[in-house]
């Protein structure tokens, strides 16, 4: 992390800077930081203690890293108390989302989520920690089809806003969990979806 940084600075953006590591004690001297960009990189490693000090960090955006189960550690986030916006979708966590989304369900404050879902994996009952979530964006790399099933855990919380990405298909009762929804917005694979995808998302939204 640049050594430059000042105890004045609130939003640092390292988007694109091929960065590898983050480092223990990173932010000592930024510790007013709220707003934290660290996308499109090449992280790998998040070294415990990495964000310590940064109480006042609101927003954090780790999209599309190399991260990996191996190299974050456990309780990664428990320094960031007032965490409300976490982005951590496209890294390489593959088999290993559960441990991934327990050490997410730690962060109490989050009330905005962006998470990806690979082939079978699901949403874990223990997000239902997360009693401040409003809003859930979940990607995929590759098309996804959505049933009951992929968010029966998420019935605990009282989700406003859904955005679903690189959708296939949804059941009739794919967002029966989310009595709550106010705004939706869902991304089909791609533009020649045919009629019978488009149909199912419709018949979903009947639940409404």
């Amino acid at each position: 992390m640049p050594d430059f940084l000042q105890n004045s600075i609130t939003d640092l953006n390292l988007h694109g800077n091929r960065l590898d590591i983050v480092h223990a004690w990173s932010f000592q001297k930024s510790r007013k930081l709220k707003r934290l960009n660290l996308s499109d990189n090449l992280l790998r490693m998040i070294e415990q203690g990495a964000f310590e000090g940064l109480d006042k960090l609101i927003y954090l955006n780790l999209r599309n890293n190399r991260l990996t189960f191996y190299y974050l550690h456990e309780k990664i986030f428990q320094d960031l108390i007032s965490l409300q916006d976490l982005a951590i979708p496209y890294n390489y966590f593959h088999d290993e989302y559960s441990f991934l989304q327990s050490e997410i369900s730690r962060v109490r404050s989050l009330v905005k989520l962006e998470i990806d879902l690979l082939g079978r994996h699901q949403i874990d009952k223990c997000l239902c920690n997360l009693l401040n979530l409003q809003e859930l964006q979940i990607y995929a790399v590759h098309s996804k089809k959505y049933s009951k099933k992929s968010f029966q855990n998420l019935k605990c919380l009282q989700i406003d806003i859904l955005f679903l990405h690189s959708v296939m298909s949804l059941t009739p009762n794919a967002l029966i969990s989310f009595p709550n929804l106010k705004t939706l917005r869902i991304r089909i694979v791609n533009l020649g979806a045919t009629d019978n995808v488009i149909s199912s998302i419709f018949k979903a939204l009947k639940v409404f």
